[in-house]
């Protein structure tokens, strides 16, 4: 069994063949997290997966992607197994746990830019598709999306070239517009020349203590 065939099975909500998604995977979402195998397939039966019909799937030895409009998923692999997994896209997410907010600056290097990648530490990710991240990650932050948002920045997390291409997953910190800012990360996945999608700023007052 494929990668491509354990992801389709747990987006509809079974259980991948062949240990297919291993039993210590952890996924995260919007947040909130699943840790385990019966967690994460009730997570996705309860909270059906569409990535949207113009989805692209990359896949390398360590790493896939399937990203379309509408979601996207990224997982790290080992030997064709799902060990981690990010979710992307609307739906109902797990419940984040409490959580103390703590103020992060991320020009204090004094080093401006949308977008922070080191292409050191993504080995599967091919030296010419570095400037092809970087500038799909700024288009993603330059539109922003619904909400005003303030000094935008994404961090590659994952970045990889596979036969269908080079997609990548981005940590993007903003802050909030309005006189009472509030930050925080989501996550965003995007295929060089394909989709794009990301989760919305996180919401919620500032929580100095729990």
């Amino acid at each position: 069994m494929s990668v491509a065939d354990h992801l389709a099975a747990l987006t509809a909500g079974r259980r991948p063949a062949d240990d297919g998604l291993l039993g210590n995977c952890r996924l995260e979402w919007r947040g909130g997290e699943a840790y385990g195998e019966e967690a994460i397939l009730e997570l996705f039966r309860s909270a059906p997966f569409d990535a949207g019909p113009d989805a692209v799937l990359v896949e390398t030895a360590a790493s896939a992607a399937l990203v379309g409009a509408d979601g996207a998923l990224v997982a790290d692999v080992y030997d064709g197994r799902i060990g981690r997994l990010w979710r992307i896209g609307p739906g109902g997410a797990p419940e984040t746990e409490p959580a103390v907010s703590v103020a992060f600056d991320p020009d204090l290097r004094q080093v401006r830019g949308g977008v922070l990648i080191g292409p050191g530490d993504h080995p599967e990710l091919d030296a010419g598709k570095v400037a092809g991240v970087v500038a799909a990650a700024e288009a993603l932050v330059a539109a922003g999306g619904p909400q005003p948002l303030h000094r935008a920045r994404a961090f590659a997390m994952r970045a990889f070239t596979g036969t269908a291409g080079t997609a990548a997953l981005l940590a993007v910190h903003r802050l909030t517009g309005g006189p009472m800012r509030g930050g925080g990360f989501a996550y965003a996945a995007i295929v060089i020349d394909g989709p794009s999608v990301a989760d919305p700023a996180p919401e919620g007052p500032w929580a100095p203590r729990l």
